[in-house]
């Protein structure tokens, strides 16, 4: 993973819980509650969430399965997880918070049943070989799951490509 993005992440990581309200007027709960429903986990699964950040993610799957699985949370940037492990203290998830990069993960071929990334493949260095990397450690007909901001077209388009050049870099 790129040195600089891993910068950049460390230096917003106590203001990207607040960030990521502001950036997707508050939509991304939406988005990760019904991530988790289409991810079809149930309880005694083992899942696996890659660029958890501050673990969101990883908690909506939690609360889904009150508990009842093994979750490992991975960020790239320790900063990161810092904050993740600290949130789920305060909650009392019982997670496992792991710094690893997604492109070359730790874990054993067919070892989860559900993997995922939300709102971070768009900064992985070589996306497809993350997405590999999640299939690989994912055992068969279990599921990968890839939460991510679409390309808007039309008028949306150039909303947006504003919006994600100088606003968001703001």
């Amino acid at each position: 993973m790129s040195e600089q993005v891993r910068e950049m992440f460390s230096g917003i990581a106590s203001k990207y819980d607040l960030l990521n309200d502001i950036l997707s007027f508050g939509i991304h709960h939406r988005w990760r509650k019904k991530t988790v429903k289409q991810a079809n986990v149930k309880e005694n699964f083992r899942i696996l969430d890659t660029a958890s950040g501050t673990g969101d993610l990883a908690f909506e799957f939690y609360n889904k399965l009150d508990g009842k699985c093994e979750i490992i949370a991975t960020d790239f940037c320790e900063d990161m997880l810092v904050l993740a492990e600290k949130k789920a203290k305060e909650a009392n998830y019982k997670l496992n918070f792991q710094i690893a990069d997604v492109m070359i993960l730790q874990f054993p071929d067919n070892f989860f049943d559900v993997t995922s990334i939300s709102f971070g493949i768009r900064n992985v260095d070589v996306p497809e070989k993350g997405v590999s990397e999640l299939a690989r450690v994912t055992k068969p007909g279990g599921r990968v799951v890839v939460l991510e901001f679409g390309q808007a077209k039309g008028i949306f388009g150039k909303i947006y490509d504003l919006y994600s050049r100088f606003y968001m870099p703001f």
